[in-house]
């Protein structure tokens, strides 16, 4: 959605008869036409203030290289490409930025009014035009769409549009939820957006974190290192999960059996069971009367048996 200097502009007035038709995708490109064709005449100067962000995030972060450069462009030459808004749903006067938000951020430091073309799109008309402009200017990364798609089928939008939004196949769309099911947001969103990352390494992740059952957020470090970018962030975590599998923890020891505690009589006073390192009494059902008094004395009882068993340590090292 940026300005890159390598991008040949959109003028924001074209020539009718240098638009192109397209017949490959349906009701989609038509919406592309119209939004196009219209421009000269819906092009309108809106203070930013006025434009809130949309509903449904196509991208993690907005990087602050892209949008220096993108400050710098517009200051020195002007807003060469409108961004698209279409009237907000609910507040009079304001709108809503349908694409455009690299634009829209610059635009809003500089303090300058928008250059924007108002469409009057419903839902899915707007995801369809938000998903397609991503595509058609710097492809989201894989988890960015997956994450995508996934707020646009937790908002009800049916399978269709989201296929026809993100140009994905349904196979696809089922790898995409496969991987933000098994990966929290907050892991996601520490990690970053990872373009160079594909579909290829998320599932290989995915599929180390089931074998291994851990979570995502196990091999997430306290902190990256501040000089890594979203790329090398993801390559830390995969190779912390890879560890894992290479040096697994040592399963803990099972528990011993059961040792009877008797009197010197043999009658049967309880169970004493080592598991991890613990101790645990377990009284028999029978001694109800002594299991009250040893919960009215524990402190004592454990204070002279800890005293005993010190005084045999301090004998033993003598």
């Amino acid at each position: 959605m940026a300005d890159f200097g390598s991008e040949a502009p959109t003028p924001l007035s074209p020539p009718a008869q240098a638009i192109p038709k397209q017949h490959t995708r349906g009701p989609v490109a038509a919406l592309e036409n119209d939004i196009r064709s219209s421009a000269a005449r819906t092009v309108q100067e809106i203070s930013p203030d006025l434009i809130l962000d949309s509903s449904h995030q196509d991208r993690l972060l907005i990087d602050d290289t892209e949008v220096k450069g993108l400050r710098e462009s517009i200051a020195a030459h002007g807003q060469q490409v409108p961004i698209l808004v279409r009237p907000h749903s609910e507040l009079s006067g304001q709108f809503e930025i349908v694409y455009g938000r690299r634009r829209l951020m610059a635009i809003r430091s500089l303090g300058i009014s928008a250059k924007a073309l108002v469409r009057s799109l419903d839902d899915r008309e707007a995801i369809l035009a938000q998903g397609h402009e991503n595509n058609h200017r710097k492809d989201p990364s894989f988890i960015e769409k997956a994450l995508f798609a996934g707020e646009l089928e937790e908002a009800n939008y049916s399978p269709d549009i989201i296929w026809d939004a993100l140009d994905i196949s349904r196979s696809y769309a089922s790898q995409m939820r496969k991987v933000i099911k098994a990966i929290p947001r907050d892991v996601i969103n520490a990690i970053g957006a990872a373009p160079s990352i594909g579909r290829r390494r998320w599932h290989a992740a995915v599929d180390l974190l089931s074998e291994l059952d851990i979570s995502a957020a196990d091999a997430l470090p306290s902190a990256f290192a501040d000089d890594l970018d979203s790329n090398g962030r993801f390559e830390v975590w995969y190779r912390a999960i890879v560890g894992r599998k290479q040096n697994p923890e040592p399963r803990p020891a099972p528990s011993a059996p059961p040792k009877t505690i008797s009197t010197k009589d043999g009658e049967k006073i309880g169970e004493i069971t080592m598991s991890r390192g613990r101790a645990v009494v377990r009284m028999d059902p029978k001694q109800v009367i002594f299991s009250q008094w040893l919960n009215q004395h524990a402190d004592e009882v454990f204070k002279k048996l800890f005293a005993d068993w010190s005084s045999e340590q301090a004998d033993k090292n003598r």
